[in-house]
C-alpha cells in the first residue's frame, strides 16, 4: 500500500487567548500546525499461522506552535516558528504457534529533527514490543507483554541527562467467563 495523509492541529485556547500571565502569552494570529505523511506498507503471510509486515514512513510538520521569547514581553509568546521532519520504519509479526499459544511483536525506529536539524526532544528513536498469550483453559488465558523504549533526547535548553532506556513488563491473567445473551 502507498498512503498519504494531511492533517492539522488548531491552536489551543491558551495558545491563542492567554493574556496577563507571567508564564506564557497567547497570540490570536496563530495558524494551525500542518502535517503531511507518506507511507509505504508491505504485508506478507508466508503461512496460514504467520503474518509479517513492514512499514516505511516520512512526515513533515510545518507551522509548529512554540512559545518563544519576545523582547517586548516579559513572558514567552506563542508563535508559528517550528518545523519537524521524521522518517523511519516498523517491522511487525504475529505467529499462532498452536491453537492455545500465540506471539506477536514489533520494532519501530524513527529519526526526527527540528527546524535546526537537531534531534526532536521527547521522541524515542527505538521501540520494541513482544507479547505471548497462552489460552490454558476454555475461558482462561495468561499473557505477558514487554515494551522497550530507547534513545529519548531532551530539548536543547534542558540541561539534564537524556532519559535512560527502559523496559516495561506486564503479566495478565484473564477470564472470558461471561457470555453475551
Amino acid at each position: 500500500k502507498f498512503l498519504y495523509g494531511r492533517a492539522f492541529r488548531a491552536p489551543s485556547f491558551a495558545e491563542m487567548f492567554t493574556i496577563n500571565n507571567p508564564v506564557i502569552q497567547g497570540n490570536k494570529a496563530l495558524d494551525p500546525e500542518v502535517i503531511n505523511t507518506y507511507e509505504i506498507a508491505f504485508d506478507y503471510q508466508p503461512r496460514y499461522n504467520l503474518r509479517t509486515g513492514l512499514n516505511i514512513f516520512y512526515y513533515k510538520i510545518e507551522d509548529q506552535i512554540e512559545f518563544v521569547a519576545d523582547p517586548n514581553l516579559t513572558s514567552p509568546i506563542a508563535k508559528n516558528v517550528g518545523e519537524q521532519e521524521g522518517r523511519g520504519f516498523e517491522v511487525e509479526g504475529r505467529w499462532d504457534i498452536s491453537s492455545t499459544l500465540s506471539m506477536n511483536g514489533n520494532y519501530a525506529y524513527q529519526k526526527t529533527e527540528d527546524t535546526n536539524g537537531e534531534p526532536s526532544p521527547n521522541s524515542p528513536e527505538n521501540q520494541a514490543y513482544l507479547e505471548l498469550v497462552w489460552k490454558f483453559m476454555p475461558s482462561w488465558f495468561a499473557s505477558t507483554q514487554g515494551s522497550w523504549i530507547g534513545d529519548i533526547n531532551r530539548s536543547q535548553d534542558d540541561s539534564r541527562d537524556n532519559v535512560d532506556n527502559y523496559t516495561l513488563i506486564n503479566l495478565t491473567l484473564g477470564c472470558q467467563c461471561l457470555t453475551p445473551q
